[in-house]
């Protein structure tokens, strides 16, 4: 994905990561699509709880939302500001425009 997201937007990914004691939470990437901040979360099965995007999301609730990436289907969840998209689908969704 890390990969992808170079080869699509032509620098290198940013993650995020809040280390408060006794709530660790990590997003795998964050980019820019049309001008907007996305967290992005890499999963290798059908997507968990997602509790850091989840996290990310509540904490700066100006960002536009999140990208799931995985084995699942596309699928939307607007109340929760994420997108359900296949791995084989990361350079697309990524890149500038």
């Amino acid at each position: 994905m890390g990969q992808e997201l170079r080869a699509a937007q032509g620098s290198d990914p940013y993650f995020w990561s809040r280390e408060v004691p006794g709530s660790h939470a990590e997003v795998d990437f964050l980019t820019a699509v049309g001008g907007k901040i996305y967290g992005i979360e890499v999963k290798s099965g059908a997507a968990g709880r997602l509790r850091s995007l989840h996290m990310l999301l509540a904490e700066y609730p100006a960002m536009a939302g999140g990208y799931v990436f995985s084995s699942r289907p596309y699928a939307e969840l607007p109340d929760q500001k994420l997108i359900f998209l296949p791995l084989y689908y990361a350079y697309s969704a990524v890149r500038k425009r």
